[in-house]
């Protein structure tokens, strides 16, 4: 392990360092041998008075996704901004800009999943013409336009890697925060696939 279990996570970390962090995590997961570290009362009563999180993750709500196992980390280890699809909005952007400005995060991940309904919603509005507005209640309506893009120039088992690289692109340009620490150094935007059906996170 880079650090032990009851340090603020981030403080120190490279870009790099976080990355190879959150994929050893994901190893363990996938091998079945799991650390499940820093879960217990010491690790959550030593973050009472901050936090620094290893890297921030913009990921679909997909309930069969839970970040802290799929990448085998804990208390004060991922700040996660989620939301359907996921979505880039003023919402997102500003919260993983929190992340970067205020936590001083070395790393940002954008991961999508395979089998993904949203990613699926948006693609058959794509193929079918369908208007957003009259087919899709309430908000969806938004959630589809944040990915008919992706979804309209792919086969459906590409999307979600084209889907991811759309975003971390979209991140950067409309992000001036992000933008600069990334031209800085001092931040890294990666792209990822999640697979449930195998547990395996893919970088793109």
């Amino acid at each position: 392990m880079i650090r032990s279990s009851l340090e603020l996570p981030g403080g120190g970390l490279t870009p790099g360092e976080a990355w190879s962090e959150l994929m050893a995590g994901n190893q363990r997961m996938r091998e079945g041998v799991p650390e499940h570290p820093r879960r217990n009362a010491d690790a959550r009563e030593a973050l009472v008075s901050g936090q620094r999180p290893i890297a921030a993750i913009l990921s679909c709500s997909d309930s069969r996704v839970p970040l802290e196992i799929v990448f085998d980390e804990g208390y004060g280890d991922i700040f996660a901004v989620r939301t359907a699809g996921p979505t880039l909005s003023n919402a997102t952007i500003g919260s993983v800009e929190y992340a970067v400005v205020e936590l001083g995060v070395p790393l940002v991940v954008v991961m999508t999943h395979h089998l993904c309904g949203a990613i699926a919603t948006a693609r058959h509005q794509a193929e079918s013409g369908a208007k957003d507005e009259a087919d899709l209640p309430g908000m969806l309506p938004l959630i589809v336009a944040g990915i008919r893009r992706s979804a309209a120039l792919a086969p459906l088992e590409l999307a979600p890697a084209l889907h991811a690289e759309d975003l971390v692109e979209g991140l950067i340009e409309q992000s001036g925060p992000i933008r600069r620490a990334v031209q800085d150094g001092t931040v890294r935007v990666r792209g990822a696939v999640y697979s449930l059906e195998t547990g395996e996170v893919v970088p793109v």
